[in-house]
């Protein structure tokens, strides 16, 4: 017991550092970091809290379908206390800790295949490059896995009495509402954890999470309902464009292998895919085998309703993918630990550790060789430093902001400009910056440069 308890020590220890370790230089602070601060910078000032959240890719002749506004309710917080974007980042290693620490503690499945787990789940380069920057996908991702850790471990406390079972799918809603790409995992509560008695509860609560939606739509003209209408209107007559459908499944699978397993690996496409394919029916035939023991059948549930959902909403976006890999992570860990067996330190508890060790090595230097200056906050604050001096050089408080290729990454260091430099940015400032993400074809003519931080170049309007 003092054994395992002291490992479980080590892990969280090795995921506190290696998610918060130089996180300045790796956390992304560009167009949904600073979009998403900045509105939470409005709530505040206004006092004035947003009824929607993030727009979600799903678009309709009316507009874009928006995520629940609790993304931003959990970021006020934290932008009370301080508003320094280095602070507020760490949001999502937190969450993360967190969410391991939970999982280590889950009843249902055996030591070894919790320590399983955790190994990969630190040492996965997927896992690292998500839980280290501000992103709706990542809070949501990470706080509906505690929600299922929570479910599975007080199931008798938390789903039994319908009172609780109110306040619970509340909770869950709201969560859920972070990013909907975790649906296949309330389909999965729902169906195989509520009681047949309380399941009408738990939708009630769910909806009541709901309830700013509501108030929106009611307010305008039943907008969300109409947009949500023709969006699942073109997707059941089969007309919707959901994504870059022209990528072909293996190209696809063999993404999913590279980034669940080893990212890098040098293989053809097709082999990597028939390898992710076969992984995916090794642990479904787990699963299926021991349907009746422990929560495999709900495992097992949770593999057919992602996959589904998965190629139902976009297919061409690798960050679903973030969405399964716990719930594969905790598979893979209790198929390995019933493939070691009862006996320690035997031929096969070898094999698993040397994979284990082959995936962490590869799947950190993997991360350690991307390049994250491009959009790192250091960067970011960086060039609004550069700014801040050319204003205060030229005696000016308004300026606009451009940034090239896309126009939207300039929102990080909008805001950094307003609330720490207190610097007024207008469509038509006084001064006008361009932010140089890409050198080639960047429009810089009549533009004088002022400066560069790693690759990013800042000019000014002559």
């Amino acid at each position: 017991m003092k054994k395992n308890f002291a490992i479980f020590v080590c892990l969280i220890a090795l995921s506190i550092i290696t998610r918060f370790i130089f996180l300045e230089r790796t956390a992304i602070f560009v167009n949904d970091q600073g979009r998403d601060l900045l509105l939470v910078r409005e709530m505040v000032m206004t006092l004035k809290p947003t009824l929607l959240g993030p727009a979600t890719s799903f678009n309709s002749v009316l507009g874009s379908l928006y995520f629940g506004p609790y993304y931003f309710y959990i970021l006020v917080p934290f932008y009370i206390l301080s508003k320094n974007p280095l602070f507020i980042s760490a949001i999502v290693p937190i969450l993360f800790v967190v969410a391991l620490t939970a999982s280590l503690f889950i009843k249902k499945i055996d030591t070894r295949a919790k320590i399983i787990f955790a190994v990969l789940f630190v040492g996965s380069s997927y896992s690292l490059w998500f839980s280290r920057f501000l992103w709706n996908l990542n809070v949501g991702v990470f706080l509906s896995w505690f929600v299922f850790v929570l479910a599975i471990n007080y199931q008798e406390t938390l789903l039994k009495r319908p009172a609780v079972v109110l306040g619970f799918s509340i909770l869950a809603g709201a969560v859920f509402q972070m990013h909907y790409g975790m649906l296949f995992l309330y389909v999965l509560l729902w169906v195989f954890l509520i009681p047949k008695a309380n399941k009408i509860w738990f939708a009630l609560g769910f909806l009541l999470s709901f309830a700013p939606f509501f108030y929106f739509d009611i307010r305008h003209d039943f907008l969300i309902s109409r947009t949500l209408w023709q969006i699942a209107y073109s997707l059941v007559l089969g007309t919707y464009n959901a994504g870059n459908t022209s990528i072909s499944p293996t190209v696809i699978l063999a993404k999913s292998f590279h980034y669940y397993f080893l990212p890098g690996l040098s293989l053809p496409n097709w082999l990597l895919a028939i390898l992710f394919v076969s992984a995916m029916l090794s642990l479904l035939g787990f699963h299926f085998k021991h349907r009746h023991e422990g929560f495999n059948r709900l495992l097992l549930g949770a593999y057919w309703l992602f996959f589904a959902t998965f190629f139902l909403f976009k297919r061409s976006f690798d960050y679903y993918l973030l969405c399964f890999l716990p719930f594969l992570y905790l598979s893979l860990g209790m198929c390995l630990s019933a493939f070691i067996g009862s006996h320690s330190r035997s031929l096969r508890w070898w094999v698993v550790t040397g994979l284990l060790a082959v995936f962490v090595y590869l799947n950190v230097s993997y991360y350690l060789r991307g390049d994250f200056s491009l959009y790192a906050l250091a960067t970011q604050e960086k060039i609004a430093a550069l700014i801040n001096n050319d204003l205060t050089y030229h005696k000016q408080g308004v300026l606009s902001l451009q940034a090239w290729p896309h126009y939207d990454d300039r929102r990080g260091i909008e805001y950094i400009l307003r609330t720490r430099y207190n610097r007024t940015v207008l469509q038509d400032g006084a001064l006008v910056y361009l932010i140089c993400y890409q050198k080639n074809d960047c429009p810089k003519k009549n533009y004088r440069r002022l400066g560069q931080e790693n690759s990013v170049l800042l000019y000014r309007k002559k």
